[in-house]
């Protein structure tokens, strides 16, 4: 990411969302989804963690995860880049998403849980991989968990970050709006039912 917007010291900012001028409901809601009914990746995490699936909302099918991708990205103008690495420094630093960012444009980088295997003649291949979308959901419940919340007033955007103990492993920046806004996605389902896919 390259822009000639501001750049802010990130430790200068940080907030709780209490502290960033929501209304109640608006935090009541923020908490109420992201963090007390997260979204969880399937049934056996439900019921550990009282979360919800994406299929709870009408999100089902094979090719759901791409539809609500898409839809989350161009409704909300947000570049997502997920990877499946032990590391995502080099994306962080590509995006602008080091300890100075730029905080008008939203985006965000990801590392992503899975599995892999690797052979006797060293081929090396994924084995499992958790869907980009609960790999969104997670980050974000995990930041508001763990505190992990920057506010930048000028530009009235949220930058949410999770860590697993001191390795990051994703950064997201929104406006405060987008963060309302991806709820509504979410909860408002997709145009098209996808049940026999």
């Amino acid at each position: 990411h390259i822009c000639n917007c501001p750049k802010y010291p990130v430790e200068n900012f940080k907030r709780n969302l209490s502290e960033m001028d929501f209304t109640d409901d608006e935090l009541k809601r923020i908490l109420d989804f992201y963090l007390f009914n997260a979204i969880v990746t399937d049934e056996n995490n439900k019921k550990i963690n009282n979360g919800t699936t994406l299929s709870n909302y009408g999100w089902n099918g094979s090719s759901i995860h791409t539809e609500l991708k898409n839809k989350i990205t161009q409704s909300l103008n947000v570049q997502l880049c997920f990877l499946r690495s032990s590391k995502i420094t080099q994306a962080l630093n590509a995006a602008n998403l080091d300890d100075t960012i730029c905080a008008a444009h939203h985006r965000g980088v990801f590392k992503r849980y899975f599995s892999h295997n690797v052979t006797e003649d060293e081929t090396i291949s994924f084995t499992e991989s958790e869907p980009c979308m609960n790999c969104l959901f997670r980050h974000i419940r995990n930041s508001v968990a763990h505190n992990l919340t920057y506010y930048f007033p000028q530009e009235e955007t949220i930058l949410f970050v999770d860590k697993d103990r001191n390795t990051i492993t994703a950064k997201i920046i929104l406006s405060k709006q987008a963060l309302l806004d991806l709820i509504d996605i979410v909860i408002n389902g997709p145009e098209t039912n996808h049940e026999n896919d």
